[in-house]
């Protein structure tokens, strides 16, 4: 199996901090709060805030390198590590300064230089006159280099004692932006080490700080951390109260307040887009924690036809069920291939499968009309049609459970495929709709596309997860999935 890890962990380092700081900054100055703008020197820009991306520390970097081609996952943390050195020794022979020593702290840590790293976060905490945004600023950074890894409990020591000095902070729009940042990136750490209980506590304590943070930093910033703890608590038992009491909290937090609502009538258009964008995801995230619809199709690619007969659909006999509660974990795509991004997904999704355990399975379950571009054909024929164009030809391996439904009569009197009853039941209406279940058949992801980064998250905590459950069984026990705060470390 390849590695599968956050493979732009270290990419988000400087950039991604700095962006923060300049849109909380930003937006508290457009509301009179107090706020200290960051102001960097082209020098500094050319050292510093830029310093980071330059050594490369990410996997993209690599590909692009000629110098380094393509390393091998395997080698890709001491490939980093080494380049990391070669940039900390060039860097000791010029004095470093200012937001320099952000940098340089990071490119200390990629080091392995833990202790050179926290003098240079400590010489830059002790500049006289930082502001309180450049501290905070300044312990973010720390944060994301030293937490990154929930198996090195030293740094993550370490880490906490940045977020500590962090949270006690005066109190600022800014200030509660980027706590509310430090929160997310330990949430996410512990999220892919498959700790579910520390990963639910970080974005517990991170949505504490949203009431406090700008109204335009909290829409922008709330949706992915609150998918990622339904994600979560969605395999607790009381998983739907929590995830649906989150929401009704966070629903309230995504309105703009009365006094930005009197003086800028542009701030209510934000509140209303930010809003609806967040009940379509409410839609969504109803899905998690119950169990996945059964596939149902008529034809099956790749697969071996399930013996389990469905109850006749409109005279349609033919359609067979497969469970998803076997103890398997599946990622399934929902679309068609009239769905441009769906068949552009689905070559990444084939090679993935091809890398996973065999505990983990890739499925397609496209919904198909009775015809093959303009010309209408029987059913077999337009099965033929897709087994001939995507398994045999395009080689695709992944299961493909296919469904071409019936005709039904229409309102206006013609006729229509009858919809497949795994569409129906899972409420689809965009494509491609992507969810992962977990060995119990349960919903534990949903979203709409595919986004690669976070299937590959997903993935790893639920496997955390699952094998951590089968080490807890008895010997006689089947492996049984459970995310339970007792019973996720």
């Amino acid at each position: 199996m390849r590695n599968i890890s956050l493979r732009g962990a270290w990419s988000a380092a400087i950039v991604l901090t700095v962006i923060l700081f300049v849109s909380a900054a930003s937006v508290s100055a457009a509301q009179d709060t107090a706020s200290h703008r960051r102001v960097a020197s082209p020098a500094e820009h050319a050292r510093g805030l830029r310093l980071y991306p330059v050594i490369g520390m990410n996997n993209a970097e690599f590909t692009e390198d000629a110098d380094l081609d393509r390393v091998p996952d395997a080698l890709i943390d001491s490939a980093l590590q080494a380049r990391a050195k070669g940039w900390a020794a060039s860097l000791s022979a010029a004095p470093t300064k200012g937001i320099q020593l952000d940098a340089k702290g990071e490119v200390e840590v990629a080091a392995g230089n833990d202790a050179v790293a926290r003098e240079q976060f400590a010489n830059r905490l002790a500049t006289p006159g930082l502001s309180v945004d450049d501290r905070a600023f300044t312990l973010l950074t720390a944060v994301q280099a030293f937490g990154m890894s929930a198996a090195n409990t030293a740094r993550m020591r370490v880490a906490y004692e940045y977020v500590a000095q962090l949270d006690a902070l005066p109190q600022s729009p800014s200030v509660a932006a980027i706590q509310f940042r430090a929160h997310q990136i330990l949430a996410i750490v512990y999220y892919n080490a498959g700790n579910a209980a520390q990963s639910s506590a970080e974005l517990r304590k991170a949505f504490a700080d949203v009431p406090a943070t700008p109204f335009l930093g909290r829409n922008d910033r709330i949706a992915d951390p609150f998918w990622r703890y339904a994600d979560i608590v969605s395999g607790m038992p009381d998983g739907r109260a929590q995830i649906d009491s989150m929401a009704n909290y966070l629903l309230a937090q995504l309105q703009a307040p009365p006094a930005l609502l009197a003086t800028n009538p542009g701030y209510q258009g934000v509140a209303m887009y930010m809003t609806n964008r967040f009940k379509k995801l409410l839609v969504l995230t109803n899905h998690l924690g119950r169990q996945a619809p059964p596939i149902a199709a008529q034809f099956w690619f790749n697969t071996p036809r399930p013996s389990t007969k469905a109850p006749p659909e409109a005279g349609d006999s033919a359609v067979r069920l497969k469970t998803l509660d076997d103890g398997k974990i599946r990622v399934i795509e929902i679309g068609d291939s009239h769905c441009g991004a769906c068949m552009a997904a689905l070559p990444k999704l084939d090679s993935l499968s091809r890398t996973l355990p065999r505990n983990v399975e890739v499925w397609f379950i496209p919904q198909e009309a009775d015809e093959w571009g303009a010309d209408p054909c029987a059913r077999e024929v337009c099965a033929e049609h897709w087994r001939n164009n995507y398994v045999e030809f395009k080689k695709f391996t992944l299961p493909i459970a296919l469904w071409i439904g019936l005709r039904e009569p229409n309102p206006d009197g013609g006729t229509r495929p009858i919809e497949s009853p795994t569409w129906r039941a899972l409420q689809i209406e965009t494509r491609p709709t992507m969810l992962v279940t977990d060995g119990r058949g349960r919903v534990r992801h949903i979203e709409i596309g595919a986004s690669q980064d976070v299937l590959l998250r997903t993935l790893k905590y639920l496997m955390a997860e699952a094998g951590h459950a089968a080490s807890t069984q008895p010997a006689s026990a089947a492996p049984v999935a459970t995310t339970s705060p007792a019973s996720s470390h």
